[in-house]
């Protein structure tokens, strides 16, 4: 149909096509757009040969234009077209406004209509208003696609400019109705609803377009009483996309109010992908909408991303096999409830892929939020909890029950849980904050959640509050609460979070702990890693400044960090911070419970950061290992424990208590109880043996003796053989640590240990004296010498080195000809043992004392003084003379003193005159 002419100012065009009974008055244009027009006009509209088509121009649809000139547009703009047909309204369609375009015949038993024309709606002119597109209905399907335009697009009158008021394909159910498969567009403005009773989706490889500028309230799979239909959707939508494009631009937003996407829901499967600006609540329009969100019953495999918040809504899937992406912040819940079907590589029912939330940018890195120029500074990024209860759904049906929707104005929960496995996820903050405003919070009182049985990767920046665990709504033993947790990242926990985890391949709090972690055990191969502080935030140790800043590291929040409430819950219950309870009686420390009696294997690491706040202030909560019949802790490591051996941070209790494992303060101090023999047992009786015990020189071996120093944490070195402690004794001031052996205590499947075993190199022995083992520093030791430095330690910079001001002190007593009895004895006894030199040594023991073949190679000449000058500079690579007591460092003449004279005197025995 062609239609010639140009508007006058003014002036506009109501073009109906609709069936006038010559017998009755003319029915005139449609009053209302959401009542079906009785008056068919015809069976085909645009058409040029089917029977019954209306117009009959070859190229179809409606053609509208001035023939006096091209570019005149004026009477198309000004044009307002209802059509009402049976069968198919085809071809190209432009005009100003479509206030009702409907293909169906209600008679029909099977469905009838197809809309398989383009139609474009350039803006109605005329000044009476209303949407751009009103309502295009077809009984069978829409092919073609369906354009919303506009001169111009502004967020304060988004409803004047290209807006679609509603789209249907249905109601009918039958398998015959092919739904939607053209693009629907209106991207200088928003689409109200678009309802389909048969699948949402292009029939080819390039996926649908569903575009707005400013807002969707709704597309929904349905049949026209509202049952939601398993159709399989396949779209890609955007939302917001004037606002995602061009974020800089937008001077108007809220999360409560204004341009978002509203509703999106099947009970088939989701594909594609979703974008928005926002999601939450939009308002009741034509259908009354107080659920929003995205719901599949089936699988979501579309990618859903959202660039600022979403606000009273959820993303309900069986599974969730595309990626989350919420820029700032959420109040709704995510979830994958099981019940979803598929196969392939990949698919798992009841999973989560992955979900970020308040990675966008920008965020706020300041804690004034609520001041600055950032449109969204009220809210601050992450998941929020809600003013409901928590949810608990008997079955899975229930998540997708219009019923269950309104519990908070439409947020189900305060959540994500999948249930069956997560694969990652990544948060700024978990709390109960909804908005800032300057110094203020407006708080939800219900703790956010994370439940999953299984979650590969977990990183939340700040755990102000709230619960992860593993969702196990029916389990009544402890046994059922852990979630098995890969890799766990946090920043920081605040006092009222919780966290039920096992079977983790790394687990680290990068700042400061005052929650509660519960683990059934810590495996010998684990770590457990707390960056900062494990404390009790009500500690009269933090009402200093400095340290009011540091129990505050790592939060978004305002100091103190947590000025909001909460509503306790079951006290039996996991999703409670405060459970459980021992006794009945809240604690507020920091606590890392291992509720396996002797369940401490691995290792617990405070200050990992090695962050130089005072020890008093970094360890004052508790770990605690085992569970009494009363539910209370077997054993408490903490400041005020009811048994004094296991009081912090330098507990004297063994590990073997413990499981074998240990908690340590970084930087690591000497666990003196734990040697072998204890360092604070008597010198005499324990620690004092000969030297040929030490030297190894005794038959068998088995009798060499082994000292072995503990640690409260894994240690290392980067040469952790004999230079990782010096060795002084107190009359020689030279280091004698390089005549022994030390070696980590390390397996093969684990190279962390807490003992370093100390044992005499095997040739060489050393003088009798009290000897003291202490860590090398600086100030003890040369530059080719390695400490010791703490493992299991992170941060920026080396690892941090052991407590400094330790040692360990042993006594050996002199047996130099290896027979096992002290060589005073045997001198006191029988005198004559020791008359040349007589020093409290054998005279046996000097059989070559003046052999001045120092590299042993047969000759005495020049090359021997070379070598004596070298080994008194301190380098023994050739000197040979190890077997010799007094003089294996380098002391030949044995004054006590390494120096010129050594050498001189071994020039001289060269000659052939002994010095002595």
């Amino acid at each position: 149909m062609t239609i010639n002419g140009s508007a006058t100012t003014g002036g506009y065009l109501l073009l109906a096509v609709v069936w006038r009974d010559p017998l009755e008055a003319d029915p005139g244009f449609p009053a209302v757009f959401d009542e079906p027009i009785p008056e068919i006009g015809c069976i085909n509209f645009g058409a040029s040969t089917s029977t019954g088509t209306c117009g009959s121009d070859p190229a179809g649809g409606l053609i509208i234009v001035n023939p006096d000139s091209s570019t005149d547009t004026s009477l198309a703009r000004a044009t307002r077209l209802a059509i009402a047909a049976t069968g198919e309204i085809s071809g190209d369609i432009t005009v100003g406004q479509i206030f009702r375009m409907q293909a169906i015949n209600p008679l029909a038993t099977t469905p009838t209509g197809l809309i398989s024309a383009n139609v474009t709606a350039v803006g109605w002119d005329y000044p009476i208003g209303g949407e751009t597109i009103e309502l295009i209905t077809a009984g069978k399907g829409i092919t073609g696609n369906i354009t919303a335009e506009s001169d111009g697009f502004a967020l304060t009158n988004q409803f004047s400019f290209a807006r679609i008021q509603r789209v249907i394909v249905g109601p009918s159910t039958h398998q015959d109705v092919i739904g939607i498969q053209g693009d629907i567009r209106a991207e200088q403005g928003t689409i109200g609803s678009i309802f389909s009773s048969g699948p949402i989706d292009s029939a080819t490889t390039e996926l649908l377009k569903i575009y707005a500028g400013a807002g969707i309230h709704e597309i929904r799979v349905i049949d026209g009483s509202g049952n939601v239909l398993a159709r399989d959707f396949k779209a890609d939508i955007q939302a917001t996309k004037a606002i995602s494009d061009n974020l800089g631009d937008v001077n108007m937003y809220s999360a409560t109010a204004g341009p978002c996407l509203g509703l999106i829901e099947t009970a088939g499967d989701l594909y594609g992908a979703v974008r928005a600006s926002s999601m939450g609540k939009i308002g009741t329009l034509f259908e009354p909408n107080t659920f929003d969100g995205i719901y599949a019953r089936g699988a979501i495999y579309a990618d859903i991303t959202v660039d600022y918040n979403v606000n009273w809504s959820n993303i309900i899937g069986g599974t969730i096999l595309g990626e989350v992406w919420i820029g700032r912040w959420m109040k709704g819940c995510v979830a994958a409830t099981g019940g979803a079907t598929g196969s392939g590589e990949g698919f798992i029912d009841g999973h989560i892929q992955s979900i970020s939330i308040g990675r966008g940018d920008p965020v706020p890195t300041e804690r004034d939020l609520g001041v600055s120029g950032d449109k969204f500074a009220n809210f601050g990024p992450g998941l929020c909890g809600v003013d409901s209860a928590p949810f608990e759904p008997a079955s899975a049906d229930d998540w997708y029950d219009p019923a269950s929707r309104g519990t908070d104005s439409g947020a189900i929960d305060g959540l994500i849980r999948a249930a069956v496995s997560i694969d990652k996820i990544t948060i700024a903050s978990v709390s109960t904050v909804w908005q800032h405003f300057g110094s203020n919070q407006n708080c939800k009182i219900y703790p956010p959640r994370i439940e999953s049985p299984h979650i590969d990767w977990l990183s939340i920046d700040d755990f102000a509050l709230g619960s992860v665990w593993s969702g196990n709504l029916d389990g009544t033993a402890m046994d059922d609460y852990y979630a098995s947790i890969g890799d766990l990242e946090v920043g920081r926990m605040g006092s009222l979070a919780t966290l039920w985890m096992r079977d983790w391949e790394t687990a680290m709090v990068e700042y400061n702990m005052f929650g509660n972690i519960h683990v059934p055990a810590v495996p010998s191969d684990r770590l457990l890693q707390i960056g900062g502080i494990l404390g009790d935030a009500t500690h009269s140790v933090y009402d200093t400044s400095p340290l009011d800043e540091q129990i505050c590291k790592g939060t978004l929040w305002l100091a103190p960090c947590e000025t909001c409430v909460y509503i306790q819950l079951v006290s039996n219950d996991p999703r409670d911070p405060t459970f459980p309870r021992c006794n009945s009686m809240d604690d507020p420390r920091g606590q890392i419970w291992i509720h396996e009696n002797e369940g401490l294997h691995g290792q617990v690491v405070i200050n990992a950061a090695n962050t130089g706040l005072p020890q008093a202030a970094l360890w004052t909560g508790a770990v605690q290992v085992g569970e009494t019949s009363s539910g209370c802790p077997l054993l408490e490591l903490s400041p005020t424990p009811s048994s004094s051996e296991w009081e912090s941070p330098h507990y004297d209790g063994l590990p073997a208590a413990l499981g074998g494992g240990a908690v340590g303060l970084v930087p690591f101090a000497l666990h003196r109880t734990a040697c072998d023999p204890p360092a604070d047992a008597d010198l005499e009786a324990a620690r004092t043996f000969l030297s040929s015990e030490f030297a190894g020189l005794l038959e068998p071996e088995i009798d060499r003796r082994v000292l072995t120093l503990a640690f409260y944490g894994h240690i290392g070195a980067n040469h952790p053989t004999h230079h990782a402690l010096t060795a002084f004794n107190g009359t020689l001031t030279t280091e004698r640590g390089k005549w022994m052996t030390m070696d980590l205590d390390q397996d093969e499947n684990d190279p962390r240990s807490r003992l370093v075993t100390i044992t005499g190199n095997g040739v060489q022995y050393l003088l009798p004296g009290v000897y003291a083992l202490a860590p090398v520093t600086e100030s003890n030791t040369g530059a080719m010498l390695t400490p010791l430095v703490c493992m299991g330690t992170f941060g920026e910079g080396e690892a941090a080195p052991l407590a400094a001001g330790f040692a360990y002190t042993f006594e050996l007593t002199p047996d130099c000809d290896a027979n096992g009895e002290n060589d005073l004895a045997q001198i006191a006894a029988d005198p004559s043992l020791d008359l040349w030199p007589q020093d409290g040594l054998l005279d046996y023991c000097y059989w070559n004392v003046c052999d001045p073949d120092v590299n042993c190679d047969g000759n005495i000449n020049g090359v021997d003084v070379e070598i004596m000058e070298l080994a008194v500079g301190g380098d023994f690579t050739d000197f040979c003379q190890v077997n010799i007591p007094g003089y294996a460092d380098g002391d030949f003449n044995r004054d006590g003193a390494v120096n010129g004279a050594d050498v001189e005197d071994l020039e001289n025995a060269v000659g052939g005159m002994c010095p002595w």
